[in-house]
C-alpha cells in the first residue's frame, strides 16, 4: 500500500481523534491494557525464554489491539476478547509472528551494537584512572555511542510502526508491510516528531499523579496511532 503524505497538523488531530475513540468505552480500554500489562508480567518474570516470548508474540496483541480501535471506529462494541483477535487467523498470525521475530532479531543486534559501543567507552574511562585526556575521550565516545542507538532505534520504530495494522488489518505481506511503513514515516517525518513532542508533554503529565494517568495515556496513544495509520493510509 501506498502512503500519504499529511499536513504538520495531523500530528495533534491524531490524539483528538484517539480521545474520541478511548472515550466511547474507557473503563473497557483500561481494563485491556491492565490485563496485558498483567501477561506481560507474567512472561517477563520467565528467565530469557519469556523475554524472548514476548517480543515476539508483541506484533499478534498488537495486531488485537489495532482491530479493538478500528471496531470502535466503524461503531462496533469494544470487547476483552478482541486484545486475542491476533491469534484468530492463522495466516494473520504467521505474518505477525514473522514481525515478532523482525523485532527479535532487531533488539539483539541493538543490543550487541550498545553493549559493544558503550561498555567499550566506559571500560575505556575505568582503566584510564586519572587521565583527563582518555575519560574525555571515553565520554565523547559514550555519547556518540549514545547517539548512534538512538538513530538505529528510530529507524526500527520507522520500520515496525505501521507494519502490524497493515498486516492485520490489510493483509498486506510483513516485508511490503515493512517496507511500507518506513516510507510512510519516512514522508511524514514533521507530524511524527509533533505526534512525539506532545507524547513526551502528555507522559510527564501523566506521572505527576503516581504514574495513574499512563492508564489512560497508553491506550489513547494507542487509539492515537490507529488514527494516524487511517490518516497515511486511508484518507
Amino acid at each position: 500500500m501506498q502512503p500519504q503524505q499529511v499536513e504538520l497538523g495531523e500530528g495533534l488531530s491524531w490524539y483528538t481523534c484517539g480521545w474520541q475513540l478511548f472515550q466511547r468505552y474507557p473503563v473497557l480500554w483500561i481494563l485491556i491494557f491492565l490485563i496485558l500489562a498483567l501477561l506481560n508480567l507474567m512472561l517477563a518474570l520467565i528467565p530469557v525464554v519469556g523475554q524472548l516470548a514476548l517480543v515476539l508474540v508483541g506484533p499478534v496483541f498488537l495486531g488485537g489491539l489495532y482491530h479493538a480501535a478500528k471496531t470502535v471506529e466503524d461503531g462496533g462494541r469494544l470487547a476483552i476478547k478482541m486484545l486475542f483477535s491476533g491469534f484468530g487467523d492463522k495466516p494473520k498470525t504467521s505474518s505477525l509472528l514473522i514481525l515478532g521475530a523482525m523485532m527479535l532479531a532487531a533488539t539483539i543486534v541493538l543490543t550487541l551494537i550498545a553493549a559493544s559501543l558503550l561498555g567499550g567507552s566506559l571500560m575505556t574511562g575505568y582503566v584510564s584512572g586519572s587521565d583527563v585526556a582518555a575519560k574525555i575521550s571515553a565520554g565523547v565516545g559514550t555519547i556518540l555511542g549514545l547517539l548512534v542507538l538512538l538513530s538505529l532505534e528510530g529507524l526500527f520504530i520507522m520500520v515496525m510502526v505501521y507494519a502490524v495494522p497493515l498486516v492485520m488489518l490489510d493483509d498486506v505481506t510483513p516485508i511490503d508491510a515493512v517496507k511500507s511503513s518506513f516510507n510512510a514515516c519516512l514522508i511524514n517525518i514533521v507530524p511524527f516528531l509533533l505526534f512525539g513532542v506532545i507524547y513526551l508533554v502528555l507522559a510527564f503529565l501523566a506521572a505527576i499523579p503516581f504514574f495513574l494517568g499512563y492508564l489512560v495515556l497508553i491506550p489513547v496513544t494507542l487509539c492515537a496511532a490507529y488514527c494516524s495509520y487511517k490518516s497515511v493510509f486511508h484518507s
